[in-house]
């Protein structure tokens, strides 16, 4: 048996892929704050402004927009509910721990199993929201 509950694991995939989430569209945000001071069309403005709103996005693309800067915690968390048990698979692990609690009748959240997946544990495709 895994160390973690199951109720704890769900909760810490939930607030990990939103807060993946509000990193991926926080550099939208920025990438569209870029465009809007392009569409000015007025020269001092866009000579003011451009230059560090450009910088910005790129700091935050450059350090934010990738997928191997969320990879540690996943691969900590997967390999710690595999080592834990004698799991041949994340997914056996999710369909099985989750019976008799109040997620039950919940899934993987889409953004969590591809992590899950760029770490090297991949869910079946019946324990993944669709």
């Amino acid at each position: 048996m895994s160390d973690i509950a199951f109720m704890d694991y769900y909760d810490i995939i939930y607030y990990f892929n939103d807060g993946k989430a509000v990193i991926d569209s926080a550099l939208d945000y920025s990438e569209d704050s870029v465009d809007a001071v392009v569409k000015l069309n007025v020269l001092y403005p866009e000579l003011d402004l451009l230059h560090d709103f450009w910088d910005s996005y790129q700091f935050a693309a450059s350090n934010l927009d990738s997928t191997s800067v969320f990879l540690g915690a996943v691969t900590s968390l997967q390999a710690h509910i595999m080592a834990r048990g004698d799991w041949s698979s994340v997914s056996k692990w999710w369909t099985e721990q989750k019976i008799g609690t109040p997620y039950s009748d919940e899934y993987v959240p889409v953004g969590w199993s591809e992590l899950s997946a760029s770490a090297g544990y991949d869910y079946a495709t019946d324990v993944i929201e669709v």
